[in-house]
């Protein structure tokens, strides 16, 4: 069964079907073991400010307020 991305957090101020769409074609591209693309995504992603936990399957919108930001692929 395929499971849906969920926003936990901030999803009222950005275009939520855009990032999802994002979300989508990445898990696709790591799932096909083009992670060249795949990286690439996640970093459009994070310069959105988005952060994405994999292992739940969850993102949320960057806060300065709680201060959790986007990890770092380098």
């Amino acid at each position: 069964m395929k499971q849906d991305w969920v926003c936990v957090e901030g999803a009222e101020s950005v275009d939520s079907d855009f990032i999802e769409a994002l979300l989508q074609r990445r898990e696709e591209k790591r799932r096909a073991k083009d992670f060249a693309t795949a990286d690439a995504l996640y970093m459009e992603l994070k310069d959105l400010g988005i952060v994405v936990n994999d292992s739940n399957k969850t993102w949320r919108v960057w806060s300065e307020v709680d201060g959790v930001r986007p990890m770092k692929l380098d």
